[in-house]
């Protein structure tokens, strides 16, 4: 199965989000990561490739809406 179109990640840096966002790279997702990098690592993402990294909390209502608005 393919994937078209923009994955958002939330907690993407950690260990079940990177691997959640390295399965949606390696099905043809583009994906957008928003970790606040509390417990998740940067190395993490560097692993998977190609995704957009937004270092914000989930919390920070400005930083979720720029992440949504551009998956529309």
């Amino acid at each position: 199965m393919s994937l078209s179109g923009i994955a958002l990640v939330t907690g993407g840096a950690g260990f079940i989000g990177s691997h959640v966002a390295r399965a949606l790279v390696e099905q043809g997702a583009h994906v957008r990561i928003i970790d606040n990098l509390s417990t998740g690592y940067l190395e993490n993402i560097n692993e998977i490739g190609d995704v957009d990294f937004i270092n914000a909390s989930i919390n920070d209502h400005d930083a979720l809406k720029r992440a949504l608005e551009a998956l529309s």
